[in-house]
């Protein structure tokens, strides 16, 4: 890091740096996976792991610290992180993240083919 200091400033008049605090909301009676580089909020799996502990069925109540944001397009997204919490349940993808590596593996795929055209 002092290298890329120095260096950054040899070559820039501004050097950008994220320093950000967040949080995860938990609770002792809820389990969910999540992906390691981007947490619960964005993850991809845990709409398909999240559960209460002992416990069949339920209502979760959700709370975060950035929702509402931006406006919602349910066709072009959003690009706010914490509005990810609410997209990713319902949305239906092919295929998923792996949460360590980040390679895809199939979700609800079957078959996928692959064509290779030389241009």
């Amino acid at each position: 890091m002092a290298n890329a200091l120095t260096l950054s400033l040899q070559d820039s008049l501004q050097v950008f740096l994220i320093d950000g605090q967040v949080y995860t909301p938990y609770s002792g009676s809820v389990q969910t996976g999540y992906d390691l580089a981007e947490g619960v909020e964005n993850s991809q799996i845990f709409p398909n792991t999240i559960r209460f502990k002992n416990q069949e069925g339920g209502t979760l109540k959700w709370g975060d610290q950035g929702l509402f944001g931006d406006a919602w397009n349910p066709i072009g997204g959003s690009n706010w992180i914490y509005d990810q919490a609410a997209f990713q349940p319902p949305a239906v993808s092919a295929l998923m993240y792996d949460p360590y590596t980040g390679l895809q593996w199939p979700l609800r795929a079957e078959k996928a083919d692959l064509t290779v055209q030389k241009i």
